[in-house]
């Protein structure tokens, strides 16, 4: 592997710049399908050991895992609460951009569709709703915070450490 890494230091840029552009969009996509599968497993895990412990403590104590089920209540509403949160602070900082504006649209739209379909099904779950929107709404800011317009973003020459740690 490293030697890879030191070896494409001697490749030209311009025969493979633009392969290598489009096979690392390819990876981008897969990428991020995969990490949503993940969290969608670690959401339902999530969710489920919850609610086993709910029922653990029901059948010992009448009355007993009802404080279980509310934290996966209150956990979900944490998680949609910061996406709501994080999409007013989107539009505010970054709209005004026919394409931030787009992005972060169609974040809100998508978001909404994922959780009706999620509660329609036999399966549903808020907890994994919640967090796949927090994490579109986490990967729509990365998308409009690394916009190179300057009227788009007002933070491009400024460090974004934000980024990085929510990242």
């Amino acid at each position: 592997f490293l030697f890879m890494v030191a070896g494409m230091c001697f490749v030209p840029n311009e025969p493979f710049a633009t392969m290598y552009l489009n096979i690392a969009r390819v990876g981008a996509v897969i990428f991020i399908l995969f990490n949503q599968i993940i969290m969608l497993d670690i959401a339902y895990n999530w969710n489920d050991g919850w609610v086993e412990r709910s029922n653990k403590a029901e059948s010992e104590e009448i009355g007993s895992g009802k404080s279980w089920l509310i934290a996966v209540v209150v956990s979900a509403a944490f998680l949609f609460l910061a996406s709501i949160v994080g999409w007013g602070l989107l539009f505010h900082y970054f709209g005004g951009c026919s394409t931030n504006n787009a992005f972060i649209t169609l974040t809100v739209i998508l978001s909404i569709a994922v959780t009706v379909a999620q509660l329609t099904g036999t399966e549903g779950s808020l907890l994994a709703s919640g967090l796949i929107t927090a994490y579109a709404t986490m990967l729509c800011y990365n998308a409009v915070s690394k916009n190179p317009n300057e009227e788009c973003n007002p933070f491009l020459k400024t460090n974004d450490a934000l980024s990085i740690t929510i990242g």
